[in-house]
C-alpha cells in the first residue's frame, strides 16, 4: 500500500518514542555535538536511493549531497550559485572528510532525460543540468550512468584543493553504481579500469 503524507507525521512520533524511551539506539547524542562524518556522499535525488539505509549508518555518519543524476560539475569560480561545489568545499576543506563517494544508480530519470533527444518538456533547469553528461559514446542508461561517475571524478580533480589533497593521498574518491532492482553495488576498480562486484573490489 502506498504511503501518504500522514505516514511521515506518525513516523516522527515513532522516532521520538524510540529516542526518549531508548527502545532503539539510532542516535548517540555525545557523538553529535560536533559534525564528524565518516564519509562524504554525492548521490541522486531519487527517492529510492538512501545511503544511510544502504550502508546501515547512524545519524551523523554521512555528509550527503543530492542532485539530479549525482553530477559533480567542473570547478567554476564565478559569481553564480554553485550548491554542489559549495558542499564539496565545506565537506573537504572544513570537515576534512577523507573519503568521497560518488554514488550513481540504475533507472535514473536524470540519465534518461540526458539520453532523450527532447529532454524533459517545459523545464527551466533539468535539461541544461544533464547536458553535462556524455550520451554519445555508448547511449545505454547503465553506460551513461557509469561514464558520468568517471566524468564526475575528473571534474572533482579540477577543483584545486581537491586535486592537491588527492595527490597528497589525503582524500580517496570512490565511484559506486547501485542497481536498484537487484539491490546490489558495483565499485570502480582503478587497477582494472572497470566497475566490479562491490565485495570483490573491497575484498569483503
Amino acid at each position: 500500500m502506498k504511503k501518504d503524507f500522514t505516514s511521515l507525521i506518525s513516523g516522527y512520533t515513532k522516532f521520538q518514542d524510540k529516542v526518549h524511551n531508548h527502545k532503539e539506539i539510532i542516535i548517540e547524542p555525545e557523538n553529535l555535538k560536533d559534525q564528524d562524518p565518516v564519509a562524504f556522499i554525492v548521490t541522486c535525488c531519487d527517492a529510492r536511493i538512501e545511503p544511510s539505509v544502504l550502508l546501515q549508518c547512524n545519524i551523523g555518519d554521512l555528509f550527503t549531497v543530492r542532485n539530479v543524476a549525482n553530477i559533480i560539475p567542473p570547478y567554476e569560480n564565478d559569481e553564480k550559485h554553485h550548491g554542489t561545489s559549495a558542499a564539496l568545499e565545506f565537506g573537504i576543506n572544513f570537515l576534512k572528510i577523507p573519503d568521497l563517494i560518488i554514488l550513481g544508480h540504475s533507472n535514473c530519470g536524470g540519465i534518461e532525460a540526458a539520453i532523450r533527444a527532447d529532454g524533459f518538456p517545459s523545464n527551466d533547469f533539468i535539461s541544461n543540468w544533464v547536458s553535462q553528461l556524455d550520451v554519445h559514446q555508448n547511449p545505454t542508461p547503465e553506460s551513461v550512468a557509469k561514464n558520468s561517475l568517471l566524468a564526475s571524478k575528473r571534474n572533482c580533480l579540477s577543483y584545486p584543493w581537491i586535486k592537491k589533497q588527492y595527490n597528497e593521498h589525503k582524500i580517496n574518491i570512490h565511484l559506486w553504481y547501485y542497481d536498484v532492482v537487484a539491490s546490489s553495488l558495483q565499485a570502480f576498480n582503478t587497477s582494472s579500469g572497470e566497475f566490479i562486484n562491490f565485495e570483490q573490489c573491497y575484498q569483503l
